[in-house]
């Protein structure tokens, strides 16, 4: 029982004794008055460029290998179901192989139909094509846990018209961090402003084979780098102190110029903001902690001259160890910007 009446006391100690072991914090006179004011000695926004948007497809469905189509013709002689073969065929009665990749219904009905007068099964065939199973144009949601799912385009999708058919809802991972990937880069566009705010500039049409990926909403952590690094979990609600942040770094952090810590935020998939943080004031007691965000890039200046070239000189490289973990704007920014 006694014991246990010290214990908030031994932690105590322990806790201040770890700051105190990283950071001195400036003590005032009893009595003092000080205006506590802001850090951040410089914000400035920042964008990655939305893509020109694409002409709209046409709406005719070209078949695809993996599609099942059924065609019907008069006397039902060449008539058939079949799916269309990994060298773009499909096999009918009568007729044989008969080349479907590429094509529309409407397309492949009249190229039937003049086989069959080459052929002089009919002088006027009638011919009748259908898409039984769509299995060529593969549209994938996919989760960080590894959860994932599978559907096919049965026309030309906008992105929004593909969120809805894949189902994706609030429900489904942090849904303001989801990405759009493409030939396995990422496409600049904000699912999250196209579904929460209507911003219709994202609603791009996809492409077969694209990837609509939802990080899960736990792993949330802020990562520093320069005189420091190493990443730090963020509280419950996805923020962190800067003081917490450097208390839990590798101290050398002490000889850095700690009045011009940058961070680098990331406001949506598409727009961020580049912040300059004067944590000196906050150790002298003259200035507000800082609070950082889930998925903030914190570069700790080696010296007074460094710039923030020299950030990103540092952070671009070491980033792709740690993509997965990274806002979608910091990684089309700096991980796949184009050189």
């Amino acid at each position: 029982m006694i014991l246990r009446a010290y214990i908030p006391a031994i932690f105590g100690t322990i806790v201040a004794g770890l700051l105190g072991g990283c950071i001195n914090f400036a003590e005032l006179p009893s009595g003092s008055v000080r205006a506590i004011v802001s850090p951040v000695v410089e914000r400035q926004a920042d964008s990655v460029s939305l893509p020109e948007p694409d002409p709209p497809p046409s709406l005719d469905y070209l078949i695809g290998i993996n599609d099942t189509v059924v065609v019907s013709t008069i006397g039902g002689d060449a008539s058939g179901s079949s799916r269309v073969d990994g060298n773009g065929n499909i096999q009918l009665p009568v007729l044989g192989l008969v080349k479907a990749d590429g094509f529309t219904t409407e397309q492949l009905s009249k190229n039937i139909g003049e086989l069959l007068k080459i052929k002089k099964y009919y002088a006027d065939p009638w011919v009748v094509v259908q898409v039984a199973n769509y299995q060529s144009k593969p549209l994938y949601l996919v989760g960080e846990g590894g959860g994932s799912s599978t559907t096919y385009m049965d026309r030309p999708l906008t992105l929004l018209e593909g969120i809805a058919k894949v189902g994706i809802t609030a429900g489904n991972g942090n849904i303001k961090r989801a990405q759009l990937l493409r030939n396995k880069r990422l496409v600049p566009v904000d699912i999250y402003s196209l579904v929460a705010k209507g911003d219709i500039r994202q609603n791009v049409w996809l492409k077969p084979g694209d990837t609509i990926f939802i990080p899960d909403k736990k792993n949330m952590q802020v990562i520093a780098f320069g005189a420091a690094s190493g990443s730090v979990p963020t509280n419950n609600d996805g923020t962190l102190p800067l003081d917490r942040l450097m208390a839990q770094l590798n101290p050398n952090f002490v000889r850095s110029d700690l009045s011009r810590v940058r961070v680098i935020r990331s406001l949506s998939t598409t727009s961020g903001e580049l912040i300059i943080v004067d944590f000196e004031k906050t150790m002298r007691g003259e200035a507000l902690p800082f609070i950082l965000q889930d998925g903030d890039l914190v570069y700790i200046p080696r010296s007074k001259f460094s710039t923030w070239n020299d950030a990103f000189a540092e952070v671009t490289p070491a980033i792709s160890a740690v993509s997965t973990v990274l806002q979608p704007y910091v990684t089309l920014k700096y991980l796949f910007r184009n050189p």
